[in-house]
Parts: C-alpha cells; structure tokens; sequence
C-alpha cells in the first residue's frame, strides 16, 4: 500500500516546494565587479642614436706559407739538428739535415774529370779547325771550303761535349747541396719523421713546416651583414678585427685586420668569406698565449658607423618581429622591422619613432589594450641605459 502511494507523496512534495520558492524567491547580493590592476612595467624613450656596430662570425686558424719538405736526393741521414722537432721554431736558413754527401761529392769529381777531357778535346778540334783554314787559304782560300772540310761540325761536337759536361757539373754540385735540408722561412715545424741513421729515399716526406710571420682566417658573413661592413679591396686600407682565443683560461683577444675578401659569394648559403690576417700568431706575446694551427677562432669584425638610427634592448623585441609600447596606460603592440643585431640590441629599421614609449620589460604573450603603467622611464640615448 505504501510503496504505491510514494509516487503520489514525492510529486506532491515537489509542487509544494516550487510553490514556496515561486511565491517567496531568495534575496540575491549585489557586489561590484572586480578589476584587476594595471601591470607594472620599465619603459624607455625611444631616441635617435650613433650605432657602431660588431659583427660576429667564426673561423679556423690557417698558415699563409705551408710547405712539406721532401728529399731530394737518397741517402744515410748523418745529422738531424735538434731544433728539427715537432713544436721548434727555426729562422730561415737554419740546418735542419744532413744527409750523407760522400756519394755526391764523389759524382762531382767524376764529373770534373769528364769535364776536363771535353775541355781538352774541345781545344785539340780547335787546333784542327785552324790547321784546316790555313791549308784552305793556301789552295784556294776558306771561303770555298765547305764546312765539313773546315771540320766544322767536329767543333759543334766537341763544344757540345763541354757544354754537356758542364751541366753534368751544376747538377752533381747542385745535388750535393741537396743534401743538406735548411729551414726555407722562419717557421714553426709541424712534423718532423727523420732520426740520424735513418736511409732516405728520393721523394720520401722528411716534415712540415708553417711561416710564423702570419696567418689567415677565413670568415663567412652573411649577405644581410655585408651593409654594415666595408669590404677591403686591393688598396684599401684594412679594417680592424678581434679575434677571441677560447683555447685555455681565460679566453684572450688578438688584434688582426682584413685585408681583403675571396671572389664571389656562395650560392649555397649566399655568404661572402672575408679574409683575416694575424701577425705571429704562434708565438707567446705581451701575455697572450699562441695560438695553434687549425684552431677555431671567433672574430668581431668592425662595421661602419652609422648615424641616426633607433637602438632597442634585445629583450624588448619579440620573435624578431613584434614590440610593446604604452600609450594612455594600455600596452599596445607594434610590428617592427629588425636590421643589425647586437648581443644585447637589436636595431629598428621600420615600426618606431623617437618619442615612443617602449615597454622594456619581458612579457611574453600580452595583448594589446591591457592596462599598465610605468615603473621608470629613461632615454635611449648614446646607447646607455638607466633604469
């Protein structure tokens, strides 16, 4: 009986209660909107400014001068100086090896001797020629013998002889000098593969060795950098680089210059690779350690200066394309176009005027129309700047 009638109670129970609230609804409290405070931001005023610009770029250390030194003649190596050695500097015409010349200078007596008897039978042909004119002008005068009966071609021969003796000479005295290696410039040895004792083969590779007086960096510069550089011809005078040594501690700075640039630009990465020149770089000099063949080598390279132009704090440009300026209290954001990029500023080439108020502080993703006010406000003047 019970569970029939239940229905019957909940929906009468129900009505009433809508009944109660319909005839006697609940109060409901009013409160005021709530609105959140204005964002507190650093700011400065954008102001024409000087720029000389740094451009970055990065290269490897080469030797102007690099040669390997190769045997000329064979033989016994009987002497290696000491300063033949990997790491050595050696002045130019240093003796760096000997090899066993006793075998040369025996060719050269040899030869001599070969000499001697040209010589000789150089002079005897000439007795003949002579005799030969004189029987001639006798008979019927020289002019109408023939060159045989002058014996003219056995003079050819015989001045050949000498002439072929000689040679034999320069090549045998030149191969004896051969035997002795000297350095071919004031350089730093690289390799050095010979010990005393050690037989030698013609051609056989006896080291390398590097001019110390300067050395090359090749440095690629992008396409969009090349505004703010002045590319040194054939004439020119040079323009001043900073080369950074991150090899040991603490990273040092060697002064070089570019002297010039290679042909053309890379059609792959449409870079053109400017060419650096350090004065002696592998030697220890006023505190700076030396530098190595094959190092890697960052450069700051000079750029022109550049007047009247609109300098910005790096962090107050967002992917290179967007900045935020306050205006009447709200953040407004500003499409900007972007020129040279320093560590810590960018150049603004389109999108601000002097007189606008740039929102320094870092803020991510904030639209524009929200409200802000400034904390501080500074010039930027002369590229300084003062929170």
């Amino acid at each position: 009986m019970f569970k029939t009638l239940l229905p019957l109670i909940v929906l009468v129970a129900s009505l009433g209660a809508a009944y109660t609230l319909f005839i006697q609804p609940p109060e409901m409290s009013h409160h005021e909107a709530v609105t959140a405070p204005p964002m507190t931001v650093k700011t400065q005023t954008v102001a024409l400014q000087t720029l000389q610009p740094t451009i970055a770029a990065f290269g490897v250390l080469q030797a102007r001068h690099e040669v390997n030194l190769i045997a000329q003649v064979g033989g016994q190596a009987v002497r290696v100086s000491p300063r033949f050695r990997r790491g050595a500097f050696v002045r130019k015409g240093d003796e760096l090896l000997q090899i066993d010349p006793a075998d040369y200078r025996i060719q050269i007596r040899v030869v001599e001797g070969q000499l001697a008897e040209a010589r000789a039978a150089l002079q005897e042909e000439q007795g003949r020629v002579q005799q030969a004119r004189q029987d001639w002008s006798k008979v019927g005068g020289a002019a109408a013998a023939s060159a045989l009966a002058l014996r003219e071609p056995q003079l050819a021969a015989a001045q050949a002889n000498v002439n072929a003796a000689e040679a034999q000479l320069e090549l045998a005295n030149l191969n004896a000098s051969r035997t002795l290696l000297k350095a071919p410039f004031d350089g730093l040895i690289l390799e050095a593969d010979i010990d005393s004792g050690q037989v030698i083969a013609v051609g056989a590779a006896l080291g390398r060795i590097v001019a110390t007086a300067t050395a090359d960096v090749r440095l690629a510069v992008k396409a969009s950098d090349l505004a703010y550089l002045r590319v040194p011809v054939l004439g020119d005078a040079p323009v001043a680089v900073t080369f950074i040594n991150r090899l040991g501690q603490p990273e040092q700075f060697w002064t070089g210059r570019i002297t010039g640039s290679e042909g053309g630009v890379d059609r792959e990465t449409q870079q053109l690779t400017l060419i650096g020149e350090i004065t002696e770089p592998f030697r220890a000099k006023e505190g700076l350690r030396p530098l190595k063949v094959g190092q890697y080598l960052q450069a700051r390279i000079e750029g022109v200066v550049q007047r009247d132009v609109i300098l910005v704090p790096g962090v107050a440009v967002y992917q290179n394309s967007y900045v935020y300026l306050l205006s009447d209290g709200r953040l407004q954001r500003r499409s900007v176009e972007t020129g040279w990029q320093g560590p810590d500023q960018v150049q603004i080439r389109q999108g601000l005027n002097p007189g606008d108020t740039l929102v320094i502080t870092p803020l991510g993703q904030v639209g524009s129309g929200t409200a802000a006010v400034a904390d501080s406000e500074t010039d930027l003047r002369g590229g300084d700047r003062h929170d």
